[in-house]
């Protein structure tokens, strides 16, 4: 986990399935976002 200039929380995500290279630096304020709206969308879809 890192700092970024705003003083954001991020983590570096290996993302499935890609190379190294594709590796990302991401909020975790987006990604715990993200995460929820997926967990909403497959409860409504039936997963």
């Amino acid at each position: 986990t890192r700092r970024n200039d705003k003083g954001e929380v991020e983590v570096l995500v290996k993302w499935k399935d890609l190379p190294a290279f594709e590796n990302s630096w991401e909020l975790v304020d987006k990604l715990s976002t993200a995460c929820a709206e997926a967990e909403v969308e497959e409860r409504e879809i039936g997963f």
